[in-house]
């Protein structure tokens, strides 16, 4: 009698997984990846100072039209079919922006990657 409801459960699980997956068209994540800056050095001591500060930069990326916010998430942005998203250490000392594409990424997209690693690089 067991076996049945531990079997409904796993298929009800998987279904909902399965489902959310494609919902979000994560199916595909792992066919492209868009890679990572990379941990840069940030003058910050915490993780929210450090987090404040990226948006902060990545503003800057946002106010040329260059990415858009990704809405309900302050470190998240999107351009196209990537999403960037910041990456702050707990201690809030380093910080690094991951690149997530659904699909193939784009050319411009590394583009933009490039950009965000001078700008991390230069004077935070």
């Amino acid at each position: 009698m067991l076996k049945k409801p531990i079997f409904v459960s796993c298929t009800a699980l998987a279904l909902i997984f399965g489902s959310f997956t494609k919902e979000v068209n994560a199916q595909n994540v792992t066919s492209a990846p868009g890679g990572s800056t990379g941990w840069e050095p940030v003058s910050t001591t915490n993780e929210s100072d450090c987090a404040a500060k990226a948006v902060q930069k990545m503003s800057s990326l946002v106010a040329t039209g260059l990415i858009k916010t990704v809405t309900g998430s302050s470190s998240r942005y999107a351009r196209g079919n990537a999403v960037f998203n910041i990456v702050c250490h707990k201690d809030g000392k380093y910080v690094r922006v991951d690149i997530i594409c659904f699909g193939k990424c784009v050319d411009d997209t590394y583009d933009i990657r490039s950009q965000i690693e001078k700008m991390l690089r230069n004077g935070w």
